[in-house]
């Protein structure tokens, strides 16, 4: 088994980097209890001088090189990824009406990349939640800072029973942030010291030669945690 395993911040794992994946995997099933819990991690971090908080790892198969981006498959940690990838949706909308435009621009990097031919790729793309793109180009080309987080929300769900979730994430991290912007005396140096925790944190990037392999190590990893449905393995033995 070739794999190559090390430990990198969120803004490398993000950067010039494209994640596809696949419909195979488990839908995006975190809930307020998981997003809630990140951001608390996220303002412990703060608290300990920007300390990096360690979110697990993630397992990939691919790696490949095209016009200047790598190009993975998402095996394992979906739901971390596109977690964050929400969570700096809400940051931007902040920053947004705060008329951060620096800040703002500063972030687009880590939602989408340019290749060598300036063609815009997004970081993360689901054959499943198509809605996911939608918001993250929403955010970059499209929402209004007078346009309410429910409003944004509402104009770039694609598909109301399937991604209402990732609608429902984006609103409870943008509530969350404003709840603690207005216990602040520095709401502008607090949001960005929200979003470098939230990309500071560290991460165990596991890359596979073969795609046998990552769903091997996928596997083990899993069976230490919580289990998956008997559909969402087969599907994944299928896929193999």
């Amino acid at each position: 088994m070739a794999i190559d395993a090390k430990d990198y911040p969120i803004s490398t794992i993000l950067t010039r980097t494209v994640f596809d994946i696949p419909r195979n995997q488990r839908r995006y099933v975190w809930k307020k209890e998981q997003w809630d819990a990140l951001f608390d991690d996220i303002v412990f971090s703060i608290t300990q001088d920007n300390k990096p908080h360690f979110i697990g790892s993630i397992v990939l198969d691919g790696g490949e090189i095209k016009d200047g981006l790598y190009y993975y498959t998402i095996i394992d940690g979906q739901q971390r990824i596109t977690t964050i990838i929400l969570f700096l949706v809400a940051i931007m909308k902040h920053f947004q009406e705060k008329d951060m435009e620096d800040d703002f621009l500063g972030t687009v990097s880590y939602l989408r990349s340019k290749n060598d031919r300036n063609k815009d790729e997004y970081t993360i793309n689901s054959d499943y939640h198509l809605s996911l793109k939608a918001l993250v180009k929403g955010i970059i080309e499209d929402s209004d800072k007078k346009e309410s987080i429910s409003a944004f929300v509402e104009t770039h769900i694609l598909f109301k029973s399937r991604d209402k979730v990732l609608g429902d994430a984006i609103k409870q991290f943008y509530s969350r942030i404003k709840d603690d912007l207005d216990k602040n005396e520095d709401p502008e140096k607090r949001i960005r010291d929200i979003r470098t925790a939230l990309l500071n944190m560290m991460a165990v990037k596991i890359v596979s030669s073969t795609e046998e392999d990552a769903y091997t190590i996928f596997e083990i990893l899993n069976a230490r945690g919580q289990a998956l449905e008997s559909h969402e393995l087969l599907k994944n033995y299928i896929m193999r």
